[in-house]
Formats: C-alpha cells, sequence, structure tokens
C-alpha cells in the first residue's frame, strides 16, 4: 500500500480565502513561506511576486489590508 497513489477530489476541498485586485481579473491566492512572497493568479498564470513587486504593480496598502486571513502555501 505504501506505493500507492492518493486521489484528491472535490470533497477534498477546503474554504479558501483570496483577494481579487480591484481594476484587474487578478487575484491574490497566498503566500509562500517566508510570508513576503505572494502567489498571485493572473491571465499569464500564476506568478510569484515579493511585496515589494505587489507594492509597485498593485499599489495596494499592505499595511491597512487584512492579508493575514490568507493561508500559506508550500
Amino acid at each position: 500500500m505504501a506505493n500507492k497513489k492518493r486521489i484528491i477530489s472535490r470533497k477534498d476541498e477546503i474554504g479558501v480565502i483570496g483577494y481579487k485586485i480591484p481594476n484587474t481579473d487578478d487575484i491574490i491566492i497566498g503566500r509562500i513561506r517566508d510570508k513576503y512572497e505572494w502567489l498571485v493568479n493572473t491571465s499569464s498564470g500564476i506568478i510569484n511576486y515579493s511585496t515589494n513587486e505587489m507594492k509597485e504593480i498593485y499599489n495596494i496598502d499592505m499595511k491597512n489590508s487584512n492579508f493575514e486571513r490568507i493561508g500559506m502555501v508550500m
């Protein structure tokens, strides 16, 4: 049984918090372990941005945003 693959199905889905970035189709979907890297679903695919890049690209007020609710991934 050790070599048997696990199947992930829709019943294994859990609630996810994401943030839609206003005036774009982009959605912030998570952070990676160091807490200063963000995963963003864009029209070009999922992209990893640093906090500084997020501030430059999206003009987001990181201090007043409630991003602590985004779960860590990886």
